[in-house]
């Protein structure tokens, strides 16, 4: 029990937003199967993620301020609330039978800026409730949960989704926001000094410049902010972007067979996150996160392409992402431990930015690729698009596996270089 020691306030902040993270996550997997079912292109699918993440990301270089400034807690709670809102109003209008596309890329943009909000006050909420000793397992517990939402949420929302239809669905959402709201308000957070501090140092403007000031300083903050953009760049283009279409299209529109695939991405990290919780790291994170982001692009990206059968995109979705909370925990515990808490929310603000508007260019990236580019290279003629016929199969769908196997190699790639990066290495936890 002692490796456990201090994690009882942030083990309720945990369960609650697990809670409501998997009802959001079952919600967002029902939407984008309805979405890709009513128009049938992927960058329709595409587009709600952009609706999502282009607002964020521009709200996301004041909301770090703000999140430093004001209550986490009151700024979670806010957040949750509105975003609850914006589901419900979904519901009110499938029930009513008005329900469009168009209608989830407005909604997107509302929840998109309220997760801007809510991803700074959150994450220092959790340095303030955790001790520096317990940052990676923490890494490991929050992984643990992720994972468990990628495998139960496509579950529950093909299952809710076949036998009681969409509003089934965004019920549920609603039930578990309701549950994590409850725990939150329940929870009391500490007050640090520097978060004291920060509402006396003036105005929001001059706020922001003290947070970019620290990335100047530090090289090798901003060295892991670039390589976490880079890495939901690729990731963009193959996972986030035509994962899904990929899945539909080769198998005939087979919701059952998305399931397992995604049910075995969140199984391989439900793996990772127990052996992180249990067997924790205590240094060598930058090497470690390098090496286990590299083994991910390696055996999932690549095999996810070359495949032809179900049962090979499982096994590629499990093993590739088992290391993946090693190297999620590592870059977190990196970040925690040499971003100064006084910033930090400004800090993690200019992260998720860049992480959204890399993530975004990758989904508009991907679908361009997947709806038309791929599939005039892989049926050229010439020797170049035969052996890619060799390698990912022709008919439909087939054309995409060609940006799997590009993806796996420039993130297998750059994380390799990234081994050799000097203010990156000499980054370790403090």
């Amino acid at each position: 029990m002692n490796k456990f020691k201090g994690l009882g306030r942030f083990s309720v902040l945990w369960l609650g937003q697990t809670l409501s993270q998997l009802g959001s996550a079952m919600t967002a997997t029902a939407l984008t199967i309805w979405a890709f079912k009513q128009s049938g292109t992927v960058m329709s699918v595409a587009l709600l993620c952009v609706c999502s993440y282009v607002p964020a990301a521009i709200v996301s270089l004041f909301s770090g301020s703000f999140a430093d400034k004001h209550g986490k807690k009151a700024i979670m709670l806010a957040a949750d609330t509105v975003s609850a809102l914006a589901t419900l109003f979904v519901l009110l209008l499938y029930t009513g039978g008005q329900l469009r596309v168009y209608h989830l890329y407005i909604i997107n943009i509302i929840i998109g800026v309220c997760g801007a909000f809510q991803s700074p006050a959150s994450n220092v909420a959790v340095s303030l409730l955790v001790p520096k000793a317990q940052y990676m397992r923490v890494s490991g517990m929050q992984s643990f949960s992720g994972s468990l939402q990628m495998i139960l949420s496509p579950i529950f929302a093909t299952a809710l989704l076949s036998f009681f239809g969409l509003q089934a669905v965004l019920a549920v959402d609603l039930g578990s926001f309701l549950l994590a709201f409850i725990s939150l308000a329940l929870l009391r957070l500490p007050q640090s000094k520097a978060a004291s501090q920060a509402e006396e140092s003036g105005g929001l403007i001059r706020r922001m410049n003290e947070g970019f000031s620290f990335l100047r300083r530090s090289a090798g903050v901003r060295t892991l902010i670039w390589y976490l953009g880079l890495i939901n760049l690729v990731a963009g283009i193959a996972y986030y972007s035509v994962l899904t279409p990929m899945v539909l299209i080769r198998t005939g529109g087979n919701d059952l067979i998305l399931g397992y695939v995604n049910s075995s991405i969140g199984a391989g990290m439900v793996c990772g996150a127990c052996l992180l919780t249990v067997f924790t790291p205590k240094r060598n994170f930058a090497k470690q996160m390098c090496l286990y982001y590299m083994a991910s692009f390696l055996l999932c990206d690549i095999w996810l392409g070359v495949g032809r059968s179900w049962q090979v995109w499982c096994a590629a979705a499990f093993l590739g992402n088992l290391p993946l909370p090693f190297g999620d925990g590592a870059l977190m515990t990196l970040m925690r431990s040499n971003v100064p808490l006084g910033v930090q929310g400004r800090v993690f603000a200019v992260r998720d930015s860049v992480v959204k508007l890399c993530t975004t260019v990758g989904y508009l990236v991907g679908a361009l690729l997947a709806d038309g580019v791929c599939e005039n290279l892989l049926m050229a003629d010439n020797a170049f698009s035969a052996a890619l016929r060799a390698i990912v199969g022709t008919g439909d769908g087939r054309a995409i596996g060609i940006i799997f196997i590009f993806t796996g190699l420039v993130g297998a790639a750059a994380s390799a270089c990234l081994l050799r990066s000097r203010s990156l290495m000499t980054l370790e936890a403090r």
